[in-house]
């Protein structure tokens, strides 16, 4: 299961640059900059949901409130 996640992560990176430069005619040093932002949210928001989780809301809570926020 966690081969599969890996490869669609990486096959979105890939395609997020080709897209920002050529469907939205973003330049590249823009597309870059976009793609290295969406790495370093993609990275840093696990670890913000683990330490709500411990410190505040606990597990279930803060599964059922991420789960809410990827349906929206």
């Amino acid at each position: 299961m966690e081969f599969a996640e890996r490869l669609c992560y990486f096959g979105i990176i890939s395609n997020l640059l080709v897209y920002l430069m050529t469907v939205l005619k973003q330049d590249v040093k823009t597309a870059a900059k976009a793609v290295h932002e969406f790495i370093g949210v993609s990275t840093v928001t696990p670890l913000l949901g683990g330490f709500l989780s411990d410190s505040y809301t606990g597990t279930f809570r803060m599964i059922m409130f991420s789960s809410i926020l990827y349906l929206l």
